[in-house]
């Protein structure tokens, strides 16, 4: 869904990263102009140094909590770039590096909650206004095939045993209510 809200919103290329090949494969026929995974690319950050003639990405968006993945996304912007994080970290890192790139390229690191909204928008973003644009965007996107699964909402933990223990055969997993 982000990388077909990028593109809506006027992102020339998009670059898709996943560790999950099917991911990947769904990302790219869905309009993903570039995908790369870690696990075949010895150096993300420089690969996207390449495809960008080494200016780096204009801005990275890091969704998967994983520090290792928020390191390389710092390392992947160009400098006085944003680096948007809408994960959720836990415990201690220790693959954060902030005296490389963050620091000598003057990196921005902004958080997105998605149950919270920034303050300053707040007031034109209020509750009606973004859910008037969700349902104005929705039917313009591809959203069938990024659901694999439905689970009634007492099967939870079965979905969550899933994504847990077979992550590559998941791509989005619907609870009913």
């Amino acid at each position: 869904m982000l990388c077909q809200l990028a593109k809506m919103s006027g992102a020339a290329c998009v670059i898709g990263i996943d560790l999950i090949e099917k991911r990947l494969n769904l990302a790219k026929k869905l309009g993903v102009d570039v995908i790369l995974n870690p696990k075949k690319c010895e150096d993300i950050a420089m690969e996207i140094r390449k495809l960008t003639n080494n200016r780096g990405a204009d801005v990275a968006i890091e969704v998967s909590g994983n520090y290792k993945a928020l390191n390389e996304a710092i390392r992947s912007v160009a400098p006085q770039s944003t680096v948007i994080s809408m994960s959720f970290y836990q415990g201690e890192s220790k693959q954060i590096y902030l005296g490389e790139e963050f620091h000598h390229n003057w990196i921005n690191i902004k958080c997105s909650q998605a149950g919270m909204i920034n303050r300053v928008l707040s007031p034109r973003w209020n509750f009606a206004r973004r859910t008037e644009t969700v349902l104005k965007l929705f039917p313009k996107m591809k959203l069938d095939k990024l659901i694999s699964h439905v689970y009634d909402f007492t099967d939870a933990s079965k979905a969550y045993e899933l994504i847990d223990k077979h992550p590559e055969e998941v791509m989005g997993i619907v609870l009913k209510y």
